[in-house]
């Protein structure tokens, strides 16, 4: 082998050595990247906000013990949660009216709907539900370490969300407590009712009225008179 072919097999190895180590740090930078991303919650109604664990640790939080009744009768959740309210997170995609609902998806799709009155209760309905959070922390399980989180909770001065409670409180009556306490959510969505989306779309069409000028016809491009 001459010593040409040497240098070029040299400045070859080289040239492979510093590539392989670029794609090593390429994969380290994403993998770093991915291991950092914070979970968040999507709030969808008027805009569409992504509400991260940061931004909710900033907010007012409500911290109570809380348990449900699920649907054979049994307690479960039992424990101390913390989260922000539900109407809280809401005010910020812009809120809900009387007439809307709102949805809460989990990341598997599992989902429940709620009208305006369980998201802003009045204070009947709330001495029976307590506050309606989505939780990020339980028996100080921080999301991503609790695995439930974010979880959708309602959490009322005697800890307790029965059965009862989510049907006295629910219009109409649910399957029980336990299937509204969603878990892992994901995304919080305002539904605008049929009518009102369809009262808002007319109200912003052009309504033109075409009069016929009297004894004309319409011959090419150019009025004319009847003949």
């Amino acid at each position: 082998m001459s010593t040409e072919q040497k240098r070029l097999y040299g400045l070859l190895a080289l040239v492979l050595i510093i590539a392989a180590g670029s794609m090593t740090a390429i994969v380290l930078l994403n993998t770093q990247g991915l291991g950092t991303e914070e979970p968040s919650v999507t709030i969808v109604g008027s805009s569409i906000v992504n509400v991260t664990l940061s931004d909710m640790l900033t907010m007012s939080s409500v911290t109570r013990n809380g348990s449900y009744q699920n649907t054979f009768g049994n307690v479960r959740g039992e424990g101390t949660y913390t989260g922000v309210r539900v109407s809280d997170l809401v005010e910020l995609a812009g809120g809900m009216t009387e007439d809307d609902n709102m949805t809460v998806i989990a990341s598997d799709g599992y989902n429940q709907t709620f009208a305006y009155s369980k998201v802003y209760p009045n204070q009947t309905i709330y001495d029976i539900q307590g506050d309606m959070v989505i939780a990020y922390r339980f028996d100080g399980q921080t999301v991503p370490d609790y695995p439930d989180g974010y979880r959708l909770m309602f959490l009322p001065e005697d800890g307790y969300y029965s059965n009862a409670d989510a049907n006295a409180s629910t219009d109409p009556d649910p399957r029980g407590a336990g299937p509204q306490c969603v878990s892992n959510v994901a995304r919080i969505v305002i539904v605008r009712p049929p009518a009102a989306a369809l009262s808002s779309e007319s109200s912003q069409v052009a309504h033109i009225t075409w009069k016929w000028p009297q004894n004309k016809v319409f011959v090419g491009l150019t009025w004319r008179d009847e003949m």
